[in-house]
């Protein structure tokens, strides 16, 4: 069922800080990925505004004191959090790091061998506060797809098919049998929906990359 998040109920205003705490407070950020829990979080045009967050102390500390339910700031611990993430911490925890956590050499970096995904940003130099940050963020200068430009200055310029990436498992037929057979026990006493309607079929995904994965 829907979900709306108010930062003026205190729950929700936890839900909130707890994020960026794990992001902030994580030292290597080879070791953590940012990414949004759509629809239940919020979708991945959300992703300027949580940059925003993690870069600048002032604009997360402006909506944990001031738009969150007053009980927020006693029960997390982001309001003595200093730390502001740089633009090479952007780049690792949306893009790089993840990539090699799946082991994908091809994407997350501009070296020889990758595929050409690259998103071009404006970045005023003279202005560092956090507006200006989600600005940038919020309008790439250029997305370049498999080496072709497809957006140029927020407009569409190419549509050309994507690439669904798959993780190839190695499951023992007999475990991956029970753990479906317990999955759709479940499915009948929870779900009103089919399990049968949730594979993505191929005729769907009509170019599939094929990665190792466990």
């Amino acid at each position: 069922m829907p979900y709306f998040f108010s930062p003026k109920v205190a729950v929700n205003a936890v839900q909130w800080a707890i994020g960026l705490e794990l992001m902030l407070l994580t030292k290597n950020p080879w070791q953590v990925f940012m990414t949004t829990d759509h629809p239940n979080g919020g979708p991945f045009t959300s992703y300027p505004q949580i940059v925003r967050w993690l870069m600048d102390k002032k604009s997360r500390d402006d909506v944990l004191l001031n738009q969150c339910s007053k009980r927020a700031p006693e029960k997390t611990q982001l309001k003595d959090i200093d730390r502001e993430l740089t633009l090479n911490e952007i780049c690792i925890i949306t893009r790089a790091g993840t990539a090699k956590c799946l082991g994908m050499t091809d994407r997350g970096h501009l070296g020889i061998g990758a595929i050409g995904d690259v998103a071009i940003y404006k970045v005023d130099s003279d202005k560092t506060d956090g507006s200006a940050i989600e600005k940038a963020f919020s309008l790439a200068a250029y997305t370049i797809k498999d080496g072709q430009i497809v957006v140029k200055d927020g407009e569409i310029t190419a549509t050309p098919m994507g690439t669904t990436i798959c993780a190839e498992g190695k499951v023992k037929d007999e475990i991956m049998e029970s753990m479906l057979e317990d999955v759709k026990a479940h499915w009948r006493d929870h779900y009103s929906i089919n399990f049968a309607n949730y594979p993505v079929h191929k005729a769907y995904a009509p170019k599939v990359k094929i990665v190792n994965g466990t």
